[in-house]
């Protein structure tokens, strides 16, 4: 197999690709060179929910979305699947450059003029996922506030509106079984700092002439593993 060409010399990486694949250096690296990726499914369902969660908060003000306690920050809900690139980074003590591409589930204007971002998750744990997610809404951030055409928005606010399913289903005259979802909001604290540490060695990676090792935790390589070992 051949190894796929940079865009002009620039790796171009999603959001995707800094948050899942990342969690394995060579999962990560073979996604990015060689374009294969960890097998998995997005089940049609999600998609229902996620088209559900944006047609219910486009054009609404962040206050008329029912949240548990952490209240959204105060402004409306003024886009929804952004498609966003960044400008060219060329990363410090490195001769790689990187480009970062996403596509932002929604975007706030907020009261204050400046911009916030919400990532909208189905999910039973609400705390369970900012770690992972951080980087996620850090490209998105970047994105905006760098973006290869057009004018930066500046961003003050993102965070992840979690969808969680009740238990139990309801019978609503008319309509049918409906599941209600208790919808609250998580902030997620912004660090550029660590986000450019991030950057720097997700670009050593990439520097690399051939794949790491595998991660001790990534199923996926073992998997591999398991299956060469009796092939």
């Amino acid at each position: 197999m051949r190894k796929k060409s940079t865009t002009g010399g620039v790796y171009v990486l999603a959001a995707t690709d800094l948050t899942f694949a990342f969690q394995c250096f060579r999962c990560f690296w073979l996604k990015v060179h060689y374009g294969i990726r960890q097998p998995g499914t997005f089940p049609a369902v999600f998609q229902i929910f996620d088209a559900q969660q944006k047609r219910h908060t486009i054009g609404k003000r962040t206050s008329g979305i029912p949240v548990i306690d952490v209240p959204l920050p105060s402004g409306r809900v003024v886009l929804t699947d952004v498609r966003v690139l960044s400008k060219d980074i060329r990363v410090p003590g490195t001769n790689v450059t990187i480009r970062l591409r996403g596509e932002i589930d929604a975007v706030v204007l907020l009261d204050d003029g400046t911009f916030g971002i919400i990532d909208f998750k189905t999910t039973l744990g609400r705390f369970a996922h900012v770690g992972l997610y951080f980087r996620q809404l850090h490209v998105y951030c970047y994105c905006l506030e760098n973006p290869a055409e057009g004018h930066p928005l500046p961003i003050t606010d993102f965070g992840l509106l979690s969808f969680a399913p009740a238990p139990e289903l309801v019978l609503v005259p008319d309509v049918g079984l409906v599941s209600p979802m208790t919808v609250a909001w998580t902030p997620v604290p912004r660090n550029d700092e660590v986000f450019f540490e991030v950057l720097g060695v997700a670009a050593k990676v990439l520097a690399l002439d051939s794949p790491p090792r595998p991660s001790p935790d990534c199923s996926f390589c073992k998997y591999v593993t398991a299956i060469n070992s009796i092939a």
